[in-house]
Formats: C-alpha cells, sequence, structure tokens
C-alpha cells in the first residue's frame, strides 16, 4: 500500500541523466527545485563473444543507477521516491528504499524509506541501485524525491548511561609500542563471541546478561541438537536410534539413552563404514553461536568464521599467548566445532541451519525469551548441501591443528588457564569428521539452498561451491598429509579459483570471505607447494586493494566495496595481506596495508585534525566513544525482556563486536534499526581478530614499527 505521509507541501525535482541518453524532469508549479544527478549505466556480464550490454535470452538489459541529491534541508518523518522510466522494469534491488507503488506496466515506480532511514540529512549518501529491464538503452523520464518540510525531529528520550569496563574481566592493559591496545582488541572480540553463544552457559561465563537459550533446539527432529552432554548425539548409535535421541534430552544426560548406549563420557565406535570415532565432550555446553543480531544458527557463515578463527591461530600462535588470550581462543573454537560434530548426525547427512527467517526475523526478542519452534534443517545424499558440509570439513581440519598444538597445556602465563578440557582422542575426533564430511560433499554434490532447499537465500545463499572443496581439501592435506587432497585441491584449482578463469574483470579482486575462498585457496597452495602461479594469482588480488587500484579507499583509507559489512571486507583482507607476508610476499607493504585497515577500525578513521584524539572506535566497547545502537535483539533487551530497538543505547555493551561500517564517505549511521552498517556477526569479527593477533605476533616480535604512544 503506497505510504501515507503529511500532506506534501514542496517538491525536490531530479534531473536525471542516462549514460545514453537523458531527459529534464518537468518543473512542477509551485513547488521547489533541487538539483539532483542520475545515471544509469547498463551491466556488460561478459557474455563470452559480446561486445556490448549482455541481453538475457528474455530480453531483460542488466542496468545500475546511480544517484545523488542536494538536500537543502533536514528531512523527517518520512519520504517517497518516484522514478519514471521510458522501459517496463523487471526488478529493482537496493538497500535503502522499499517499493511501496508501482502502475501497471512497471514504468513507474514508488519507493518509500525503510525503518531506520525516515529521516534523512542533508550530505546523505546514496548507494547504487541495480535492476532489469526490457532491453537498452534505458532512460529516466521522471525522478524526484518529496516529503513534508515542515515535519519536526521526533522527541528522543535520553541516552542510557554508558558503562565502559566488562563487569568480571581484567581488562589487558596497554604495551609501550603498540599504537593501539592489541591484547585488549584480542579479549575484547572474544568476549562478542561469548555474548553469541546458544544453549547452556557455562559456570564460568564472562558475559553476565546471557543465559541458557534455545534449549529446544533439535526438538523438531527428535534429536538434542542443545542442551546436556552431546552423549545423547552418539549413546545409541548401537543400540538404536530412538534411545540414542531420547538419551541427550535430559540435562547432563550422557550417552546411557541408547538401548545399549555408551556411558558418558564414553567412547564408540560405528560398526559399519569408515571408523567413526566420537567424543562425548567433557566439555558439554558447546551449542553454536547465533549468526548476528538475530538468533537463526546458519552453519556455513559460522563454519567459516571458526576456520578462520582456528587460521589466526595457528598462524599467529605468538600473537594469541603475547595477549595471554590462546587459552580463551580454544575455548572460543571448541564451542563451534563441538557443534558442528553435534550436527553430523550420520554418515551421509548434517543439520546445517537452524531456524529461519520467518521464525526469526520477525520477533524482536532476547534469546532467552524464544518461544517459536525453531525448525531444524538437513542436507543428505538425497537433499544435497556442499557449501554448509565443506566448510565445515575446513573448520574442523584447520581446528584439528590448533588443538593438536596444545594438547596438554593448562595454566601459565600465556592464557592458557581458561583452556578447555580435550585430549589426543578429541584432536582425532575433530579429523574424523571432518575427512567423513569431505566424503559425504564431494560423492553428494548440491547446492544447499537449490538442492538441499535450506531456506537460507534471505541471508547467506552462497554461490558455487569449488571454491570451498579445493579450499576444504587443503587444509585436509595440512591436518594428514595425505597427498590425495592436495591432488584433489589442485584438480579443482583451475574451474575455481585461478586467475585465469573466465570472470568479470572486477571479480580478480572479490573479497575474500565466508562465500568465497579463491584467494585463501592460492594463499595455502602457495604456501603449501610454493609454486610461483599460485603466488602470482594471490599477488594479483592482493595487489589491487593493497595498491589502492581497482579497490579505492575512502577519504579516511578504509577499501571499499560495498556498504553492507564494510568493515568486515577490509579486516578479511587485512588479514590475508598478514598471512601473505609470511610467506615472504611484499611483507612491509602488505603489513603496511594491514595495520592501516585495522587501525581504521580502532580509531584511525575519526580522529580530530588537530589533536590527533581518536574521536570514535568500531569495536564495541573499545574505546571512549564506539557503537552504541548495534542491530541485535540480545543486547537491546534488559533482563526482563523490554526490548528497545532505537538510538538511546542499548541496555547492554557488545563488548568486541565489529559492526557493518561506514559507508564510502566515512559516514556512519549509530541506529539500531539500520541492519546495513550497524549490525554485528559472526564472519564481521573472525578476519578481525585474525589480523589483530597478526599484528600483536609483530609487536611481539619488535616488527610492528608503530612510533606512537598507546591510545587506547
Amino acid at each position: 500500500m503506497y505510504m501515507i505521509l503529511k500532506p506534501l507541501i514542496a517538491l525536490v525535482a531530479w534531473t536525471a541523466f542516462a549514460v545514453v541518453a537523458a531527459e529534464q524532469c518537468a518543473t512542477p508549479p509551485k513547488l521547489r527545485r533541487v538539483q539532483v544527478n542520475t545515471e544509469v549505466k547498463h551491466i556488460d556480464l561478459g557474455v563470452s563473444g559480446g561486445s556490448g550490454p549482455s541481453i538475457a535470452a528474455n530480453g531483460t538489459d542488466f542496468f545500475l543507477m546511480q544517484f545523488a541529491i542536494d538536500l537543502p534541508e533536514p528531512v523527517y518523518d518520512g519520504w517517497n521516491i518516484t522514478l519514471r522510466f521510458d522501459k517496463t522494469i523487471f526488478m529493482i534491488q537496493n538497500l535503502e528504499a522499499d517499493l511501496i507503488e508501482h502502475n501497471a506496466d512497471n514504468t513507474t515506480l514508488v519507493f518509500g524509506p525503510k525503518e531506520w532511514n525516515q529521516d534523512l540529512k542533508p550530505g546523505f549518501q546514496w548507494q547504487a541501485w541495480q535492476g532489469s529491464c526490457a532491453g537498452s538503452p534505458l532512460h529516466v523520464l521522471e525522478s524526484y524525491l518529496s516529503y513534508d518540510p515542515t515535519a519536526l525531529p521526533p522527541s528522543r528520550p535520553p541516552p542510557r548511561p554508558l558503562h565502559m569496563e566488562p563487569p568480571g574481566v581484567t581488562v589487558h592493559l596497554p604495551v609501550e609500542g603498540e599504537k593501539f591496545n592489541l591484547a585488549k582488541s584480542l579479549q575484547f572480540s572474544m568476549l562478542f563471541y561469548e555474548a553469541q553463544r546458544s544453549g547452556r552457559m557455562p559456570s564460568n561465563k564472562r558475559v553476565s546478561w546471557r543465559f541458557d537459550s534455545g534449549l529446544d533446539d533439535g526438538k523438531d527432529v527428535g534429536l538434542d541438537l542443545t542442551g546436556g552432554r552431546e552423549g545423547g548425539r552418539e549413546g545409541g548409535r548401537e543400540g538404536g536410534r530412538e534411545g540414542g535421541r531420547e538419551g541427550g534430552r535430559e540435562e547432563g544426560g550422557g550417552g546411557g539413552g541408547g538401548r545399549e548406549g555408551g556411558k558418558e563420557g564414553e567412547w564408540k565406535r560405528r560398526p559399519e563404514g569408515p571408523s567413526w570415532i566420537v567424543r562425548f565432550p567433557t566439555h558439554g555446553f558447546s551449542l553454536g553461536y547465533h549468526d548476528a543480531g538475530d538468533h537463526i544458527k546458519f552453519i556455513f557463515p559460522g563454519a567459516a568464521a571458526t576456520t578462520l578463527l582456528a587460521w589466526g591461530g595457528v598462524a599467529f600462535e605468538e600473537g594469541y599467548k603475547g595477549a595471554k588470550e590462546m587459552g580463551n581462543l580454544l575455548d572460543c573454537v571448541k564451542w563451534s566445532t563441538d557443534y558442528l560434530m553435534k550436527l553430523h548426525t550420520g554418515k551421509d547427512e548434517m543439520y546445517v541451519q537452524i531456524s529461519d527467517k520467518p521464525t526469526d526475523h520477525f520477533v524482536f526478542v532476547r534469546p532467552e525469551d524464544m518461544t517459536k519452534t525453531r525448525r531444524s534443517y538437513k542436507v543428505t545424499c538425497a537433499n544435497p548441501g556442499s557449501q554448509p558440509v565443506l566448510e565445515s570439513a575446513a573448520a574442523l581440519a584447520a581446528s584439528h591443528l590448533l588443538f593438536k598444538a596444545h594438547v596438554g597445556e593448562g595454566g601459565g602465563e600465556d592464557g592458557l588457564d581458561r583452556i578447555p578440557d580435550y585430549d589426543e582422542t578429541y584432536v582425532a575426533s575433530l579429523l574424523q569428521h571432518a575427512e567423513e564430511l569431505f566424503d559425504f560433499a564431494v560423492r553428494c554434490p548440491g547446492h544447499y539452498v537449490e538442492d538441499g532447499k535450506v531456506p537460507a537465500d534471505c541471508c547467506y545463499g552462497g554461490g558455487p561451491w569449488g571454491d570451498e572443496e579445493a579450499w576444504a581439501a587443503l587444509w585436509l592435506f595440512k591436518a594428514t598429509g595425505n597427498d590425495a587432497y592436495l591432488a584433489h585441491a589442485k584438480s579443482t584449482y583451475h574451474t575455481c579459483c585461478s586467475p585465469y578463469k573466465q570472470r568479470d574483470p572486477f571479480n580478480a579482486y572479490t573479497q575474500f570471505g565466508w562465500d568465497n575462498k579463491e584467494a585463501g585457496v592460492n594463499l595455502l597452495l602457495y604456501q603449501l607447494t610454493r609454486e610461483e602461479p599460485y603466488a602470482y594469482a594471490l599477488k594479483n588480488h592482493l595487489n589491487g586493494w593493497v595498491d589502492g587500484d581497482p579497490i579505492a579507499r575512502t577519504p579516511a583509507g578504509l577499501s571499499y566495496v560495498s556498504q553492507w559489512g564494510s568493515l568486515r571486507v577490509a579486516a578479511n583482507q587485512a588479514f590475508l595481506a598478514l598471512l601473505a607476508a609470511e610467506e615472504g610476499l611484499r611483507p612491509e607493504d602488505y603489513r603496511s596495508y594491514a595495520k592501516s585497515q585495522i587501525y581504521y577500525i580502532l580509531g584511525d578513521c575519526c580522529r580530530n585534525a588537530t589533536t590527533g584524539e581518536v574521536m570514535k572506535t568500531y569495536q564495541m566497547g573499545f574505546g571512549p566513544v564506539h557503537p552504541r545502537n548495534p542491530h541485535h535483539r540480545a543486547t537491546a533487551c534488559d533482563l526482563q525482556g523490554e526490548c528497545e530497538c532505537s538510538d538511546r543505547g542499548s541496555y547492554h555493551i557488545l563488548y568486541g563486536a565489529i559492526v557493518g561500517g561506514p559507508r564510502e564517505d566515512d559516514s556512519h549511521h549509530d541506529k539500531c534499526p539500520d541492519f546495513i552498517t550497524n549490525e554485528v556477526a559472526l564472519d564481521y569479527n573472525s578476519g578481525f581478530q585474525g589480523a589483530v593477533a597478526g599484528l600483536k605476533q609483530l609487536s611481539v616480535q619488535n616488527l610492528l614499527n608503530d612510533d606512537v604512544p598507546t591510545r587506547q
């Protein structure tokens, strides 16, 4: 339905320019006019043999529309954008407005604001909109923004008080020679992961306002995918599946639920097929992580975050130990790996998502107050899902390397006093699950949304899985030394990860992250083989970021490609650059680049030009001024369940979280409803944390070269 605004008194007219042609808007009588530039670009999708805009078989042309408006005054309480084109529009995608009205032939479209941008300030930067239309060239015939200039800014209650230090946590002190307190940043990042935990909270929890949640996860399929010991998962494996289901349903229930089930803490071996080593961990509260500001448990991005966390611990061990945070890292990773193994409920089956958008996104409550049934989604050979299964294999193999290096450690002054309880058999179990998951995914390939029917397309649809396949194979080669895995990765490489494969030129610099492992695959291949083509491909990727061409920087220096998770993208590249530097590739340049991106996040983004004082940090709680209103249900609700998603300041500080980040002009909107720039997520912190550990390792080795006093 058309959004009803107050009587429109002013009309802001736009002047539209298409790349090929444009026409000036007619001047509405007695209405104010403000100049706005609009540009439509037709996208060449790189169809083989094509020389112009790519036209699909149905005559559809794809376009990108960019525009800006010079508002003469602030806009309050809503607005409308009207666009009139000379051709039928099939689709427009954007992150800043909702379609609220259109005519019969889809040539006139009216958009209204999102919840978070009802108000506009002069200088507001619009992002590009993309879409498809009936042929090219497309002309914008009319475009204007309408609003009520008499609307007043809303009255706002006073902000909530700010408490700086996390209660019950001894914060690391600054270290001389570090521009920022890197140990504190690592410490706080792992506090963020603890705030994202699902399930039964352990007795040594450090986030006081988080309690048990999601205790019925798995109930819909008769499995314990949440509470108690993991014994219920395997306890009845030899004595019947039904017994095993009941074994873990009781709090603390061990493996005794099956008719012949094992006792708590006992080891069982699957009787058929390859050996199936299963641990009933004594650390029995490992129940996965909520993905972001919501409570869905998406295994694909969650496992990807786990892989990067484990990789950071393996590559930058000195950094974690120098920060006295290795024990917390192991605890952080184990909370995930225990859950991944728990979700692997059979040789050829794995649960890859708990809950979905309709159940979760339309309810704004604490995780402790969830009441709706959360559906569990499984992939099998009949309904395959390669991406989350392969990423889980990579995460478990990388974690195997991490845990193997610290078996039997504990106590001391290197942060290992919080080391979780595990032994060599647990380490073996990680690898066994990783190998079985890889075998399952390769034998039963398929897209987990399209073929597996897992409803992740709202948030993490995922592309082709060839990069995940090579990625997982390489981690398994590192963990096992089995040459077959290296050969498999190389055979997959040319279709997934070679710089010579056919692609859009911009994709040579595609961000490294949860859905794209190409650069990571090249780095691992070079590390393992020292073959020059892999180094070339990796440098080809990184140099586009490090040298600022074609990846541009914001005025304050952030590498910027997208407004959605802009800090996550830059932090992942910083992590990759530090890893490449460890392999001898442009070490000085790559380390300098990594520092610039991480230091931007920690405070260089927002310094006073005169005094050099840090005016803001994007890591919550790290400095005196930080985002106060993340899009995060648990922090926006008090302990009585009263929730308010606003800009007053959350009830709790989400220590260590990295919010989505700024726009390309370095502006940032600290508003809870703005899930684009102000949400948090597991993968937002994983590469960042690895990069901070890498910088901390340089500090320990006296290679950081920070020539200014520590500021935070």
